[in-house]
């Protein structure tokens, strides 16, 4: 238990002592005549430290402190552990909000707090709030989630604090003492949609590093990604690997095409599986699937690999529509598969890393309803340009088509 300093005088009119030692039972200075309200316990008196819920009036004001005002805390009480500086699909002061979590085992009254930014914005909470030993408040533009695209933010700072994106710094301030700062930078992983969130396995003295904070990963609401109001999930390691842009022709195979679903209309049902034969994990952000059609589309977010395993990526991601499959990445409308015979190929930059030509059943399987899949004994970008090493899709997945989606292809 930690012990506060809430030094107030009761509200009886009573002057302090000394009281002298007749008057004074506990020796602590003060006598009933002089307010003390328990003059066998020399840490109760009106001038007495205050311990919120321990069940004693130890300031002699009559009621037990149910929380820690702000004026008690300390640095470090209150810690700044994700922030949303740019959100998408609605204005940004109503979007952007910060997350601060209780570091102490006692309520804090967040009443008095101020909040102020490095371009000289800032908003004082008036109104009381409470927030549990160990438990997180979502501070923001509006608590209306229509408005402030769907954060759950629970104290609105009445304020426009306009979080910069560039470089701005967030400043918890309570009477003079600054409870806790954040400042970042352009180095920082800033991102359009996504919130900078505190890995909570990094020690409290490495959180001004650039490296302790990551991209949030949560969809949370149109706004975009994050985990406002709840733990934050660990920072990804450090990268190892190669990148779409380290790789050669023939270190991504085309395995598996589902052109023609029948369980659901074809432009939600479509999908792609590609195979690692880059031995190594791979980065494939920025791989862009260009169709003979003329359509592309580029992988934008995060989508590693590892060495000899399957990546999926299919028209849309949600399972309910797009006949139960649970996909890397989706392509949501950029690319439309054609039945009747298209080229595919996987490009980074002017690189093509592989290529196919599926041939409206001249050699190439043409089935509905099931997956066109390269032979399990022919994962080769040279070998899968043979249609003949091609057969449809055997095994049932999802909602009821066939295929092997994102798994080990069968032998033809």
């Amino acid at each position: 238990m930690r012990w506060w300093s809430l030094m107030l005088v009761a509200c009886s009119g009573a002057m302090p002592g000394p009281a002298g030692p007749e008057g004074d039972g506990d020796g602590d200075g003060w006598a009933p005549v002089n307010g003390d309200c328990d003059d066998s316990d020399p840490d109760v008196h009106p001038m007495g430290i205050e311990v919120p819920l321990d069940g004693i009036d130890q300031d002699c004001d009559g009621v037990d402190a149910e929380a820690l005002v702000v004026e008690a805390l300390l640095p470090g009480d209150l810690r700044i552990t994700e922030f949303m500086p740019d959100p998408l699909a609605v204005d940004a002061a109503l979007g952007e909000w910060v997350e601060v979590r209780n570091t102490t085992d006692l309520p804090i009254d967040l009443s008095g707090l101020l909040l102020r930014d490095d371009l000289g914005d800032e908003a004082l909470l008036a109104g009381s709030f409470l927030v549990p030993p160990g438990g997180y408040v979502v501070l923001g533009g509006s608590t209306d989630p229509l408005a402030n695209g769907g954060a759950p933010i629970d104290v609105a700072w009445q304020a426009d604090m306009r979080l910069s994106n560039a470089a701005d710094a967030f400043v918890l301030v309570a009477g003079i003492e600054v409870i806790d700062r954040v400042t970042w930078d352009s180095a920082w992983p800033v991102e359009d949609g996504r919130s900078v969130a505190l890995d909570p396995d990094v020690d409290a003295d490495d959180a001004s590093l650039a490296s302790s904070w990551c991209a949030g990963t949560s969809l949370y609401g149109p706004a975009g990604y994050g985990s406002p109001g709840e733990a934050n999930a660990p920072c990804p390691l450090p990268f190892e690997g190669l990148t779409v842009a380290e790789l050669s022709p023939g270190d991504l195979v085309i395995t598996e095409v589902m052109q023609s679903p029948e369980a659901v209309e074809d432009d939600l049902g479509e999908w792609l599986e590609i195979y690692n034969a880059a031995g190594d994990v791979v980065e494939l952000e920025g791989l862009t699937v260009w169709t003979s059609e003329g359509d592309e589309s580029t992988i934008d977010t995060s989508v590693q690999v590892g060495p000899g395993e399957y990546v999926l990526l299919a028209a849309f991601d949600d399972p309910a529509i797009n006949g139960g499959l649970q996909p890397d990445w989706a392509w949501n409308y950029d690319l439309g598969l054609r039945g009747s015979g298209m080229g595919l190929e996987l490009r980074w930059g002017t690189t093509v890393l592989d290529a196919i030509l599926y041939d409206n059943g001249l050699t190439f399987p043409d089935p509905t309803g099931a997956s066109m899949q390269l032979d399990a004994g022919s994962l080769d970008a040279a070998l899968n340009d043979d249609g003949a090493r091609w057969c449809e899709g055997q095994s049932v997945y999802g909602a009821g088509d066939l295929g092997t989606p994102g798994g080990a292809n069968e032998a033809c």
